[in-house]
């Protein structure tokens, strides 16, 4: 009791005839947000990524934004040393330790255009400097993919107005005397039987319905990421949808990357439904290869060779499960 005679607070027994109308109190959530890992490293340069569960939208924060920043989720290794990256929601929070090392290979590039050396992995990101057209800088670590963009992380000691600072760069703006960058050898570790690169390049094999940990099963790499259409990492129980990438990370940074076709998976949410089949019945109508293309033209060809009135009444069976 909070309110005893004579003011101050106690506890103990009383009998149940002496108390009224009783409602249960019901008790805080034990993790109102956790975070999927609480340790992550990272090369100079790498991008990791931190996914938060909550019922609500989480706010981001880097103890030391010298070693790394934090935009979404999204871990950008700026400096060597320790940080903590903080998740917060409601007035609670968790939290990630974060390494960075410097261990990824470097390399001389020199600036084509003048250049904003971006916050994160976007055109339209904050800048930490502009680099112009015939300044050199040092490359750490190989390409990473931006959604559409492919960036390199750069560190520039002769910024326009003086200084130095370090950002990311678009490849198209960057020229490499002694050449660009190469992934290492290797290349994916396929473990799966049902899994294979096309000809084209596609990863076939993968039915609609597939998580991305169902997926990386399939693999024996050590370090793999999945991206959607739209450049999102995606992890764990998210579904797979045509147009997807499977990418090998090193030090965080993708080095190579395959575009996953999901058969019958036409409009790339991961399922194939009536939706899919309707899109393939008009593409038929109106040509294939006309309103169709890429990875989504593969996924409408349902194990056939081309997209026809034949793939469509497949797929279609399929669905109804006939």
């Amino acid at each position: 009791c909070n309110d005893l005679r004579g003011g101050g607070s106690g506890c103990g027994y009383v009998l149940e005839s002496c108390l009224g109308s009783m409602e249960e109190i019901a008790p805080p959530p034990a993790d109102p947000v956790t975070l999927d890992k609480n340790s992550l490293s990272l090369a100079l340069g790498g991008v990791g990524k931190l996914v938060a569960t909550a019922d609500g939208a989480v706010s981001w924060k880097s103890s030391n934004e010298s070693v790394v920043t934090v935009y979404g989720g999204q871990i950008f290794a700026f400096g060597t040393g320790t940080a903590t990256v903080t998740a917060t929601y409601n007035g609670f929070s968790a939290s990630c330790t974060v390494t960075v090392t410097d261990t990824a290979k470097h390399y001389t590039a020199v600036i084509t255009n003048n250049v904003n050396l971006r916050q994160y992995l976007s055109t339209s990101a904050g800048s930490n400097g502009i680099a112009d057209a015939g300044t050199e800088v040092e490359v750490i670590g190989g390409a990473v993919s931006g959604g559409s963009d492919i960036f390199y992380f750069v560190i520039c000691s002769d910024l326009r107005g003086g200084g130095s600072g370090c950002g990311y760069v678009l490849k198209e703006c960057l020229d490499f005397p002694g050449g660009e960058p190469q992934p290492p050898e290797g290349g994916f570790i396929i473990t799966d039987p049902e899994l294979s690169i096309t000809e084209e390049g596609y990863l076939s094999g993968v039915t609609a319905g597939s998580t991305v940990e169902e997926l990386l099963g399939g693999f024996g790499n050590a370090s793999l990421a999945v991206y959607d259409r739209d450049g999102n990492a995606i992890t764990g129980g998210t579904l797979v949808g045509t147009g997807s990438k499977v990418c090998i990370l090193e030090g965080g940074a993708v080095t190579e990357s395959i575009v996953v076709v999901v058969s019958g998976d036409v409009n790339g949410d991961g399922r194939m439904n009536s939706v899919d089949c309707l899109i393939v019945k008009r593409s038929v109508v109106l040509g294939g290869e006309n309103t169709l293309s890429g990875a989504y033209y593969e996924a409408a060809k349902f194990g056939v060779d081309k997209v026809s009135a034949v793939s469509y009444l497949l797929m279609k069976r399929a669905y109804l499960g006939l």
